[in-house]
């Protein structure tokens, strides 16, 4: 751990995100499993995210993708893109925090929210939100 940690420099960017969504979701679902929560529908709702956000995650994983670093990534020949289809460090940032902060929030509701329109609402907007950024993020990752 402490290796990956002095190596952390080195990785992708996006990888780094990636693996830090992988990581709460892990602990989410380890939650659920451990601590068995009363199940709720409200609850059922969110699960499934969480469940397809991991299924992805893993399957970019296994990926070759994921074992690049930036300097591989530099090391190669990128043709080149117009600027205004590069994918900069400040919007891969962005967009992962804004997904990590939306799952944070998801985890915080599952189980103390009573699911109401305007709640419901508001969960299917921080469920879009993360698989959103998700998706942003692997494609990132299979295209550097």
């Amino acid at each position: 751990m402490k290796n990956f940690i002095k190596r952390a420099g080195e990785y992708n960017l996006v990888n780094l995100f990636l693996l830090l969504f992988m990581t709460l979701l892990l602990l989410y679902t380890a939650w659920i499993l451990l601590a068995k929560p009363p199940a709720s529908q409200d609850a059922n709702t969110i699960d499934i995210i969480i469940r397809t956000s991991a299924a992805s995650i893993f399957g970019y994983f296994l990926s070759s993708s994921f074992q690049k670093t930036d300097s591989d990534l530099s090391a190669q020949e990128i043709p080149s893109v117009p600027a205004s289809r590069s994918t900069s460090r400040i919007q891969i940032t962005a967009v992962a925090s804004i997904g990590l902060l939306s799952l944070l929030l998801l985890f915080l509701a599952s189980g103390s929210v009573t699911m109401t329109p305007e709640v419901s609402a508001a969960v299917s907007q921080l469920r879009d939100f993360v698989s959103a950024a998700i998706g942003f993020l692997v494609s990132c990752g299979k295209s550097q």
